[in-house]
């Protein structure tokens, strides 16, 4: 059965309530909660100073349910074509208000395992998004229990090859509390005779510096630079 829109905010909701600052919908797509934020308050943007009327609609000072208008007048500024659809997580986000969504120290609350996995998701989306390449988060933790893993998928012009960047990569916690790091780039125009896909692994004793915060490697952050490095030079 094909859920609905207030289905799938309702859903997404009950994540949030849990503690959880990376949204997640019943497909398995997992949105930055930060990143949904900034894009979501974007588009509302967009349809803003057209009509009186509407402004006062969208910004929930039309009737005793803000929440009520604020969705009513944005579906009317979208029917318009006055500005973007929002993402259900970009309007969970946005919901949530700026001061939740973009709380700095995000904490997150998941009865399955993978805590470090999501938080590093998070920085190696924020490196994507500095190198202005497209970056998707997915959670598929439910899909393996003995081994359950976060895919970031990475696509973008090579900033010296001329080809696009396309890349998985799977992150999962170790028993140690580290990282390991599978990623796989790929190339499905290679000519006959050259992969298509071309791998590289980072083991639990090549991340345990950057997951523990050794003196000099610069963290989680670092790691991210890293790993959008290899799957560059793959």
């Amino acid at each position: 059965m094909k859920l609905t829109r207030k289905q799938l905010r309702r859903l997404i909701s009950e994540a949030l309530d849990e503690g959880n600052r990376i949204i997640v919908d019943p497909e398995g797509e997992a949105t930055v909660a930060s990143d949904a934020f900034r894009t979501g308050t974007a588009k509302d943007a967009q349809s803003f100073g057209f009509n009186p009327k509407l402004d006062k609609l969208k910004r929930g000072t039309y009737s005793q349910d803000p929440l009520a208008d604020t969705r009513q007048g944005r579906d009317i500024a979208t029917a318009m074509e006055l500005q973007p659809e929002l993402t259900p997580g970009e309007e969970t986000a946005v919901e949530m208000g700026q001061q939740k969504a973009m709380a700095p120290d995000l904490k997150f609350h998941n009865e399955l395992p993978g805590t470090k996995s999501i938080e590093f998701s998070q920085y190696l989306k924020r490196e994507c998004d500095k190198r202005g390449f497209a970056c998707t988060i997915q959670d598929t933790r439910h899909l393996k229990s003995r081994k359950p893993f976060i895919k970031v998928h990475i696509e973008g012009d090579h900033p010296l090859r001329f080809e696009d960047i396309i890349a998985d990569v799977y992150i999962n916690d170790t028993w140690m509390k580290t990282l390991e790091i599978d990623m796989r780039a790929q190339y499905p125009d290679a000519p006959a005779g050259l992969p298509r896909e071309r791998r590289a692994v980072l083991t639990s004793r090549n991340t345990q510096s950057y997951t523990s915060g050794a003196a000099g490697y610069g963290g989680l952050e670092a790691l991210a630079e890293l790993v959008v490095d290899a799957v560059s030079e793959l």
